[in-house]
């Protein structure tokens, strides 16, 4: 009877410590799936929603960051992601020497549509086209091309700007990414 007892006792005792591992492990794997969101509300605390980019301002919405290189000026703006695939959005400002900054919107047009005919010619897989997003003070002419059949690429220019527009991000997210970029001005 009193061996009984104690195997009773044990199987209590491997049960709770059984939950415990478990409950363990679930916390720690929210926490590694969902950190980068943690981040984002921690820097949003810390920052603010806005940030300055050259002479401009830019509102960052609640789950993007901005990550900046004082070494070479680039601002790198991520949205948080959750889960095991990464589907994160990054849109970098690249800074332009400034003899090589374009003060012509005709000249940004007339670059880029030279380079769709040349990288559209003969190929009818993944066709590079213009947008056009309209910010606050700036219009910027992006390069569109398709990086896979779920995500985008854009390049973007804008007259005057001293940053070149670099965005990778999700098809899903194409509206986010714009009204980021609609977002910027003085």
């Amino acid at each position: 009877m009193r061996f009984a007892n104690v195997l009773n006792w044990n199987r209590k005792r491997l049960f709770q410590k059984s939950l415990l591992l478990l409950g363990a492990i679930t916390i720690a794997s929210y926490l590694a799936t969902y950190q980068s969101y943690l981040q984002a509300i921690i820097w949003h605390k810390e920052h603010g929603n806005f940030i300055r980019i050259g002479d401009q301002e830019i509102k960052l919405p609640q789950y993007w960051i901005d990550k900046f290189s004082e070494s070479d000026g680039t601002h790198i703006i991520t949205r948080a992601s959750g889960g095991f695939i990464d589907n994160s959005s990054t849109i970098k400002f690249d800074p332009i020497k400034t003899g090589d900054i374009i003060v012509d919107e005709e000249e940004i047009i007339a670059k880029q549509k030279r380079f769709i005919e040349l990288t559209n010619r003969g190929n009818s897989l993944f066709v590079t086209k213009q947008l056009l997003i309209k910010g606050k003070t700036n219009t910027f002419y992006c390069l569109e091309s398709p990086s896979s059949a779920e995500d985008i690429s854009l390049v973007c220019n804008a007259a005057r700007f001293q940053y070149i527009v670099i965005i990778e991000s999700p098809k899903s997210r194409e509206k986010e990414i714009v009204s980021v970029i609609e977002s910027l001005g003085r």
